[in-house]
């Protein structure tokens, strides 16, 4: 734990988009049940699978977001971990986030007390209402810009596709006709695994996206 006083963590949460014109008087009934932690680099806040029982607001530092092993985000001053698990109910942590800045400076509200703030403040509740309204609607609008490209990319594919097995049928005719090998063929046969290499490398960063909405 790292002292930070009411009045600093009020004048912070005010300048934070998830707590942006709240009232004094919500400010400060948030900042009296956060606690200041601070973590070093490579700590996590949470682990993906494992139980987090706790909201964060980053003050300070770089966070790397991981999902399935892949690097889907960073974060940094302002940003909230942890929030779809405590409004959602759920126990586990979607992602594993890790400090990647040299250190990191975070203020932490417990479940009990954003459950709490929940009953008893109704501006706060309207708040979170409304940020994750708007993630929502950001989310579809990511969601929809990767399905047109990754319609695209299919297309583009089959084509490729198309398109060497056409010069693979015309590299075995000359092969045919001059009655020796034709290091051609190897060629494309690379290409051919570059672009599925590709293909791979797409499929799973879609998959991923569209595993965190």
């Amino acid at each position: 734990m790292i002292q930070v006083t009411d009045f600093e963590k009020v004048y912070f949460l005010g300048r934070c988009a998830p707590f942006a014109n709240l009232s004094p008087t919500v400010l400060g009934a948030v900042a009296v049940k956060c606690s200041a932690v601070k973590l070093e680099k490579g700590e996590r806040i949470c682990t993906e699978g494992e139980e987090i029982d706790a909201l964060y607001t980053v003050m300070y530092g770089s966070l790397d977001v991981v999902v399935n092993r892949h690097k889907v985000d960073e974060i940094g001053a302002g940003y909230l971990v942890g929030e779809h698990e405590i409004f959602t109910g759920n126990q586990h942590a979607k992602a594993t986030v890790e400090v990647q800045s040299s250190y990191a400076r975070l203020l932490q509200i417990t479940r009990e007390s954003v459950l709490d703030l929940m009953e008893h403040e109704p501006a706060f509740l309207v708040k979170m209402a409304q940020m994750f309204a708007d993630r929502y609607q950001q989310k579809k609008k990511e969601i929809s810009r990767w399905d047109k490209l990754h319609s695209h990319i299919q297309r583009d594919l089959s084509f490729l596709e198309s398109s060497l097995e056409n010069i693979k049928r015309l590299v075995e005719i000359e092969q045919e006709k001059k009655g020796s090998k034709i290091e051609l063929r190897y060629v494309v046969s690379v290409q051919e695994g570059q672009c599925l290499n590709k293909a791979q490398h797409f499929w799973q960063e879609y998959v991923v996206l569209k595993g965190s909405t």
